[in-house]
């Protein structure tokens, strides 16, 4: 085993586990928001101008953000 001060394996092996099971999670939950994106183009595309779409470009930029930031 590492004998540093500065590291502790039991809390990295936590950390990575963690981490793996976020990772579990995205895995699951992209899909889901790729359907629910298509599902705003469609919705966009159904629209006469750009004000009656103006509700869903919101929510797309509210999802860029979000994606942004992870």
């Amino acid at each position: 085993m590492v004998n540093d001060p500065f590291i502790n394996v039991t809390e990295l092996n936590i950390e990575l586990k963690n981490m793996q099971q976020m990772a579990e999670s995205l895995n699951i939950h992209f899909p889901l928001l790729s359907q629910k994106i298509a599902y705003i183009f469609s919705r966009v595309e159904a629209c006469k101008t750009i004000q009656d779409a103006d509700e869903y470009f919101d929510l797309l930029n509210n999802i860029q953000g979000g994606l942004a930031c992870i």
